[in-house]
């Protein structure tokens, strides 16, 4: 097995040729630089909504959650914009500022019943991960199952759970030994490596595979009957994509596979 550099390097290559996860992104990082010439709580509301429509993080399920995410952030840094990214880049690189803390371990949104809904650490590290043009880790329930199983076949001497990255600073925390024991150093390509990984592993290509590698790939299953198989049991979708990831075309995607089967 090759060098995790190696596969941060190909899943890179894998999402940036024009899949839909890279025309996503692309249009999440467009509302950015519109919004920030006119700079206000405004532009803040309307980047938290595309995020969380495109990336589906459930705050607009909660009553006033994005707006409360908002006024937050306006109350900590106001129109300084650049102040934010400059608080962002710097809590990456080290988690200890009390007032990013603060953003983080606040709730957010209320029930029906007017009760607090809870932390919003997802969506805002993805906000943070776009004010800074990806120089801020992604934390998500993805990236925390995949992670500490990455550790287990590279790094052995580090014992990491998904539990003990639950709070955001032990997850920065893990994923900077991450950056330097694998020697990516750059938190889009981790970020690249988590999701793809994470994605392959939970059966989902959607976003990993143009329209038309799509429908070629499901109409090769169809026509094999492997859809009519065992195989394709709901609760199984990780080991069926994997054991069938060779009707795919695209060589990259296959090899990622293999990498992927690797991660137990």
């Amino acid at each position: 097995m090759k060098d995790l550099i190696y596969y941060a390097d190909l899943a890179k290559s894998i999402l940036e040729d024009e899949k839909k996860y890279f025309h996503d992104k692309k249009i999440i990082k467009k509302i950015f630089e519109l919004t920030s010439k006119n700079y206000d709580i405004h532009a803040i509301i309307s980047r938290l909504t595309i995020i969380d429509s495109y990336y589906s993080t459930q705050m607009n399920k909660r009553y006033f959650g994005i707006e409360d995410i908002a006024n937050k952030i306006w109350e900590l840094y106001g129109n300084n914009e650049k102040k934010v990214e400059t608080a962002f880049i710097e809590f990456a690189e080290s988690p200890s500022n009390e007032i990013i803390l603060s953003l983080f371990n606040d709730n957010y949104g209320i029930k029906k019943d007017g009760e607090e809904y809870g932390k919003a650490i997802s969506l805002i590290s993805k906000y943070a991960y776009f004010q800074t043009n990806f120089k801020f880790p992604i934390y998500d329930n993805l990236a925390r199952k995949v992670l500490p199983k990455i550790f287990k076949l590279y790094f052995t001497n580090v014992k990491i759970t998904m539990k003990s990255i639950e709070n955001i600073k032990n997850y920065i925390n893990a994923i900077n030994i991450f950056k330097s024991n694998s020697r990516i150093n750059d938190y889009n390509k981790i970020d690249n490596l988590l999701w793809l990984t994470g994605k392959i592993r939970e059966g989902n290509l959607s976003l990993i595979l143009k329209k038309d590698e799509y429908i070629d790939f499901v109409n090769t299953l169809k026509s094999k009957k492997i859809f009519e198989k065992e195989e394709i049991n709901k609760d199984d979708k990780s080991s069926f994509v994997l054991k069938w990831s060779d009707l795919l075309k695209d060589e990259k995607i296959i090899e990622f596979c293999e990498f992927v089967r690797n991660i137990k």
